[in-house]
């Protein structure tokens, strides 16, 4: 049969198998076509049409994200896990989605955590976000026709 393989990895396969961490002759056997993409941090000009594609393409959708759910994403450094880390962000906001909107509400916390400690990221959009002193985290304050969402 005919069997085409797909691999991705963010280790250098070839600095493995130079310090014999990983088989050469596997290495020599899937290696046809090798394809090496920058990572998402160092295009932060594709987040934007990245995030609204996810979000267009999602189950349940088309979702819309918001300004300042955009800005905050554009903002926001993709340091640990790339293109994947922004899709399974779009796909965790889709569960708190008011009318098919995604908001800086549904950012999933563990993407939060590491904003809290950017004030610059902040201070974007029509929201109003202040520091809960007692629990230490993050409380957005977000107006939709004229209804308080915190």
């Amino acid at each position: 049969s005919n069997i085409r393989l797909i691999t991705a990895t963010h280790e250098n396969i070839r600095k493995l198998v130079a310090e014999q961490r990983f088989r050469n002759d596997l290495w020599q056997r899937i290696c046809e076509v090798e394809i090496k993409l920058v990572p998402l941090r160092d295009r932060m000009e594709e987040i934007q049409a990245l995030a609204n594609n996810f979000a267009s393409s999602m189950e349940g959708g088309p979702y819309e994200l918001t300004a300042p759910t955009l800005s905050i994403l554009a903002n926001y450094s993709w340091k640990d896990g790339n293109v994947r880390e922004l899709r399974n962000c779009i796909r965790s906001m889709t569960e708190f989605q008011i009318d098919k909107k995604l908001t800086p509400m549904s950012i999933p916390s563990r993407i939060w955590k590491r904003i809290e400690k950017r004030s610059d990221l902040l201070n974007c959009g029509d929201s109003d976000i202040t520091e809960d002193r007692d629990s230490r985290r993050v409380v957005i304050l977000f107006f939709f026709n004229e209804v308080l969402l915190t």
